[in-house]
């Protein structure tokens, strides 16, 4: 229990670091200076208003200096970060498996980062995608599945850059952004080639979904405006063409079901 709790409280401190990146690598800013600030005022800000999740709750959601709201994301972050780790601690690091936890860990926390900062900037800063992904192939190492994380990695990211490039020359557009790309290749360092097949159908399946939901209310937006279901149906077409899904945020989500549940869902497809 003592073990679990020090897991949880490692990440909320893990979390406010996260916090704090999500919002300074898209901006190409520093993690390391200046220390941490009002986003607002710019004051820098004392040690007893950086405690992760307490000084939120002290300062009642706002900024000592100039009053200015704290975002809620942060505490959010904060709160998934602490979950998320001990969660792995008590899937790995209680049976004894330090590369378990560790790995999983880490990759949990950069799923987090990178969803706060696709949702937000639409950006996936590489310190994140390629730097986790180096630190993945680093950490299989450690657990002795180097060989299988390097081939998944590079043939999971080879494969999508491959179709993003298909579409671009079809399309003339850019349909998936190097980002997502090199976000893949860390999902394979880490989940190996089913754990990262799972992810990528799941966080595709759900991109989907939601894009066809979107297009669906812009059709139904036009119709209570008064226009025929022809030009409702072309502003729906027209918004599918144009409009761009977060496509990180949805490959974080699948790469947390597949590291929970991603063997089971891979037997259950092969059967």
């Amino acid at each position: 229990m003592l073990a679990t709790l020090a897991a949880a409280a490692f990440g909320l401190v893990a979390g406010s670091f996260l916090g704090l990146c999500a919002w300074r690598l898209p901006r190409g800013e520093s993690v390391a200076s200046p220390g941490s600030r009002c986003t607002v005022c710019r004051r820098r800000l004392g040690w007893i208003e950086n405690v992760p999740l307490l000084s939120f709750v002290w300062q009642r959601g706002a900024c000592r200096g100039c009053g200015s709201m704290i975002g809620w994301r942060y505490p959010a972050l904060e709160i998934a970060c602490a979950a998320a780790f001990a969660a792995c601690w008590l899937g790995w690091g209680a049976a004894g498996d330090d590369a378990g936890f560790v790995r999983t860990a880490f990759f949990c926390a950069c799923m987090l980062a990178l969803a706060v900062c696709d949702a937000e900037c639409r950006q996936l800063p590489d310190e994140i995608t390629l730097g986790g992904w180096i630190v993945g192939l680093g950490l299989a190492g450690w657990a002795g599945v180097l060989m299988p994380a390097l081939l998944a990695s590079f043939a999971g990211a080879g494969v999508l850059a491959a179709v993003g490039l298909g579409y671009q020359r079809a399309r003339g557009r850019e349909g998936l952004g190097w980002g997502d790309v090199k976000m893949v290749g860390l999902l394979g360092a880490f989940l190996g080639f089913e754990g990262m097949f799972v992810a990528v159908f799941l966080g595709s399946l759900a991109a989907a979904a939601v894009g066809l939901a979107q297009m669906l209310g812009v059709a139904l937006a036009r119709r209570r405006q008064g226009q025929s279901w022809s030009r409702a149906r072309a502003a729906a077409a027209q918004y599918l063409t144009t409009a761009s899904l977060p496509l990180g945020v949805y490959l974080a989500a699948g790469g947390g079901m597949a590291l929970g549940w991603g063997h089971g869902i891979w037997r259950a497809w092969i059967g």
